[in-house]
């Protein structure tokens, strides 16, 4: 993945490996770790439209539903911070459930997305 690093005005290449991935999120959620080719079918099925957006943000904020997203967006409204909100190139990305956050945010730390 390619990324514009605005701090240092350069661009920045991260990747993983399925291995790695497979290892954090082993360690994550306290299992044993599964073989690569198993992570990468859970990735495809994690991976949906929605959470594609998380590749294309300078900052990420993971939340479990639709009703997050519109407490947060209708907080930063009421403060008169969207403005400044997107001027950071933040986006607020919801995972399905919280039961779904640790895959997504395993990834977004192996890219090295901020979140």
């Amino acid at each position: 993945m390619v990324r514009k690093d605005l701090t240092e005005k350069c661009s920045r290449i991260s990747f993983s490996e399925y291995t790695k991935l497979s290892e954090r999120l082993a360690k994550t959620k306290e299992e044993e770790v599964k073989r690569p080719e198993g992570t990468l079918a859970k990735i495809h099925q994690i991976l949906q439209p929605a959470l594609n957006e998380m590749f294309f943000t300078s900052r990420l904020v993971l939340v479990g539903g639709f009703e997050d997203v519109a407490y947060i967006t209708t907080y930063l409204h009421l403060l008169d911070k969207w403005d400044d909100y997107r001027k950071r190139r933040c986006h607020i990305i919801t995972v399905n459930g919280k039961s779904e956050l640790l895959q997504p945010l395993a990834i977004a730390q192996a890219l090295r997305i901020w979140t």
